[in-house]
């Protein structure tokens, strides 16, 4: 058996959608969950001892939302990638997710069948969908142009 291209941290409040993520993760063997955390205080401790390639991580945290503990993980060294899953579908919200450096913006509804895709582009740093989220239309050349700003992976899937 190959060896996991990627070993990633979850990051959820919710115990029963953290270990659906993590089992979904863990279907593929390219990809092993390393640990979860529940909160923003534990997603930065745990990013810091554990090293995770990937952060997987929800925007509506106890102790530390999610964008603040985004910010604090990608100063790290290494800095791991950051894709979040979350129930938040303000574009405001998506582009500052963005602008911290963050490589995918996934609505939790539609985590089972776009979150795989959404790994595999943020390796192969190729843009996945640009389309909708929610409804509202997004302008996605503003969208890349945060994304370049940021300095991150060019991958970039914004899926409603």
């Amino acid at each position: 058996m190959m060896s996991p291209v990627a070993r990633i941290l979850v990051v959820e409040d919710f115990a029963a959608y953290r270990e659906f993520i993590a089992s979904l993760v863990n279907r593929d063997f390219r990809y092993q969950v390393i640990g979860e955390a529940e909160d923003g205080e534990n997603a930065v401790d745990k990013a810091r001892l554990l090293k995770p390639d990937v952060v997987l991580m929800d925007i509506g945290l106890p102790k530390l939302n999610g964008l603040e503990a985004a910010r604090r993980i990608k100063a790290l060294v290494p800095a791991p990638r950051v894709i979040f899953l979350t129930a938040q579908s303000d574009i405001d919200v998506m582009e500052e997710a963005f602008r911290l450096g963050a490589c995918a913006f996934i609505a939790k509804t539609h985590a089972a069948s776009h979150l795989l895709r959404a790994l595999d582009a943020t390796f192969k740093r190729r843009e996945a969908s640009v389309s909708e989220c929610n409804g509202q239309s997004v302008d996605g050349g503003k969208i890349r142009a945060a994304v370049r700003a940021a300095g991150c992976c060019q991958s970039l899937c914004i899926l409603s």
